[in-house]
């Protein structure tokens, strides 16, 4: 659909993208529209989807200005962002469309090369630019701070690192991967200034810059490395943050995350919420087919087999609502085969929950045992599933004959 641009009416621009961010607080929900005009230059527009929302949507200028001062542009730069108001009196936030690539497409495309050395190297100049870029100052607990990332444990911040929490002078915590654009451009691709394309949760007090770092290793192992035998912690040990640490960050994450999502139910948390009653009729049928044949019987007499099931958890968090559960599982049959489980997820009373699992490869597992198999083992498994943080639940490994019970009583 055209629409007359709000920076003076001369060029028609048509809306050619629009991203609804509505599953927040009524004062965060925000639309954001890339246009294109008849020379074919793309602006990205932010416009508040409730009145409630104009403060928010004005902060993005502000935040703007307070970032470039902060941070030195041969390192790090921010999109630059403009404000207009259309006809109507709606405030909008206004940005040029960046060319480039992402760093995140630059690390996963790293992955798919395995390319291990390189990998490493946008990781720990990942660390390094947010690290030492943006100015410092000690790292305090205000009310702002307990308002949108929770009270701090009893202890305090650990002091990962090697010395005393410090802050950047205005933190910008969504500096993540796929919000970081590289123009190789500008002096090739190791020495170009990375951009930032979306500040929108910036805060001028105090936030440990060692959580922002946190937070862009977390999903750029979630989103790309989780699959390439490194655990999480392997990825955060390139930082220097621990296990206690990583746990004080990941609790400030679940209360900002309850912060701009307040009394909704994101779209992401449907599937986990209603389930997936879905029959795969084909598949039912195909499977029948096969355990007619001569190799399925071979396959299910090797289930009878199992010896052992083996499983270890890497992770168990509670975020924006939902239990998640990582790890690997096995079974080793009296023959010497490791064949994968089937894995059940199973409340308060062994009520089975709907859950979302994902697997994954898990070479390190098989040469930590010593193991030989063929490929890469699908051992791994990321589980994810609504419940309330205080019940009780329980993760079911089983194959053939054997099982075996991984109980959690709570996370809170």
């Amino acid at each position: 659909m055209d629409r007359e641009a709000v920076t003076g009416g001369e060029a028609l621009e048509r809306t050619i993208y629009s991203k609804y961010s509505n599953e927040r607080a009524e004062r965060f929900c925000i639309r954001t529209d890339i246009t294109s005009d008849h020379e074919g230059t793309r602006r990205i527009y932010k416009w508040a989807l409730l009145p409630g929302g104009r403060a928010h949507v004005e902060r993005f200028t502000k935040s703007f200005q307070g970032l470039t001062e902060s941070y030195d542009e041969a390192a790090l730069r921010f999109c630059p962002c403009s404000s207009n108001t259309d006809p109507g009196g709606n405030v909008c936030a206004v940005f040029p469309f960046l060319s480039g690539e992402s760093l995140q497409e630059i690390l996963k495309r790293a992955v798919q090369a395995q390319d291990e050395n390189r990998v490493d190297h946008l990781l720990r100049e990942y660390v390094r630019r947010i690290g030492t870029e943006g100015g410092e100052r000690p790292f305090v607990v205000t009310d702002e701070f307990e308002e949108i990332f929770g009270a701090l444990p009893s202890g305090g911040l650990p002091q990962g690192g090697g010395g005393v929490p410090v802050s950047a002078c205005i933190s910008d915590i969504d500096m993540i991967f796929s919000n970081l654009f590289v123009n190789a451009g500008d002096g090739g691709e190791e020495n170009a200034p990375w951009e930032v394309i979306d500040y929108e949760w910036t805060f001028s007090f105090p936030i440990p810059k060692r959580f922002l770092i946190y937070r862009g290793l977390y999903f750029a192992y979630y989103q790309i490395l989780h699959d390439t035998g490194r655990s999480l912690a392997d990825v955060l040990a390139l930082a220097g943050i621990t296990k206690e640490e990583a746990a004080v960050y990941q609790q400030m994450e679940e209360h900002f995350q309850a912060y701009i999502g307040r009394d909704t139910i994101p779209v992401r948390n449907m599937q986990r919420l209603l389930g997936t009653a879905v029959i795969p009729l084909e598949e039912l049928l195909c499977k029948a087919r096969q355990e007619q044949s001569v190799g399925s019987t071979e396959a299910l007499e090797e289930a009878l087999l199992v010896r052992r099931i083996y499983y270890q958890i890497d992770r168990l968090e509670y975020q924006d609502g939902s239990h998640i559960c990582s790890g690997w599982a096995f079974a080793k049959t009296w023959n010497g085969r490791c064949l994968p489980v089937h894995i059940q997820v199973r409340g308060h009373g062994g009520q089975r929950l709907s859950a979302e699992i994902v697997r994954g490869a898990r070479k390190d597992v098989a040469e930590a045992f010593h193991l030989r198999c063929a490929g890469s083992p699908a051992w791994g498994f990321d589980c994810v599933f609504l419940a309330p943080q205080s019940e009780e639940w329980e993760l079911f490994f089983s194959l053939g004959r054997k099982e075996c019970t991984y109980r959690c009583e709570s996370l809170k």
